[in-house]
């Protein structure tokens, strides 16, 4: 690792969430992340597939939920599951992921280079025994000194 980086891991016990509970918890984490920290808004979040690999999210979160379920949906091939509707296959509010879901996004949206960004990643469990048991948090800034934004 080098020198002039920070990174923050945590893992939690937590009981499986569905897409819906994910996004609130995601929600309220990130907003009070930001008030305690030097999280640059807006923000973006991002998909496993280049179409959703940087979705803005406005300063006010408005479109927070809209630009996560987005984000989200890249997952379908990993498989969804909807308690009480077993034979659909579609994130839908309820659905439940097979492998977690996972909430990965970059601060200061507007800026060009992504060493100049923080990033965060922050996943829920899945439902397959033995895959994500645990709640994970990650954080890591790259490139900044003394003084800059993130440098905190």
């Amino acid at each position: 690792m080098r020198s002039n980086c920070l990174l923050i891991h945590s893992r939690g016990v937590d009981k499986i969430l569905s897409m819906q509970e994910h996004i609130q918890w995601g929600r309220a984490f990130l907003q009070r992340f930001h008030e305690e920290t030097p999280w640059q808004l807006p923000f973006s979040v991002n998909g496993t597939t280049r179409r959703h690999g940087n979705l803005k999210v406005e300063k006010d979160f408005s479109n927070f939920e809209e630009m996560l379920k987005l984000a989200l949906s890249d997952y379908r091939k990993d498989g969804f599951r909807n308690v009480g509707n077993p034979n659909v296959n579609d994130l839908l509010p309820d659905s439940y992921s097979s492998t977690g879901f996972r909430l990965s996004c970059s601060d200061g949206y507007g800026i060009k280079k992504s060493r100049d960004r923080c990033s965060l990643s922050m996943g829920s469990p899945a439902y397959s025994e033995g895959i994500g048991a645990l709640r994970e948090f990650a954080f890591s800034c790259y490139d900044f000194k003394p003084g800059e934004i993130n440098a905190p």
